[in-house]
């Protein structure tokens, strides 16, 4: 029986997701929520994801931002409506500036050290070696790809010299 290698993209995901739900789950356990399965609090905001924190909760604060440089921080289009309908933020309609509610800010004091907290057990799980190992990995092949638009838009980020410190 031929075996097949596992394609690359294949592996980043389940590692990817993985790591997202180790997240999430912990995110759940932290912070007040409500759910349709498991109910909860309704002045509790809906249950959310890695997904919305990365992409809208990071970057919102209470004294907010534009709605047009959350989007370009952001680099997607957030989930405004659900996240105003799910109780972490506002949007001002005539301005369109868009804060974060108290349980949105509660939310963002849960979710901000979890990436720490994934990674430490990961560390511990798998190995502080190994994690490092598959660090340095992925940020030198990000940092020596040619693709100029991605290349733009690390230097932008600034990930090409926070890689090397990590």
């Amino acid at each position: 029986m031929p075996t097949t290698r596992v394609p690359l993209p294949t592996l980043l995901s389940y590692a990817l997701v993985a790591f997202t739900i180790e997240f999430d789950n912990e995110a759940e356990r932290r912070a007040a929520h409500r759910s349709s399965r498991h109910g909860g609090n309704r002045k509790s905001p809906w249950l959310v994801s890695l997904a919305m924190y990365s992409n809208c909760m990071r970057l919102v604060d209470q004294q907010g931002i534009s709605a047009a440089d959350l989007v370009r921080g952001a680099r997607t289009a957030p989930h405004l409506s659900g996240m105003q309908r799910w109780g972490y933020l506002v949007v001002d309609p005539a301005t369109k500036h868009v804060r974060a509610t108290s349980a949105g800010m509660r939310a963002r004091a849960v979710w901000k050290p979890l990436f720490a907290t994934v990674e430490a057990r990961w560390a511990q799980r798998f190995g502080q070696e190994l994690l490092g190992e598959l660090r340095r990995a992925l940020v030198d092949a990000i940092a020596q790809l040619e693709i100029p638009r991605l290349r733009a838009l690390l230097a932008r980020l600034r990930f090409i010299a926070i890689s090397q410190r990590c």
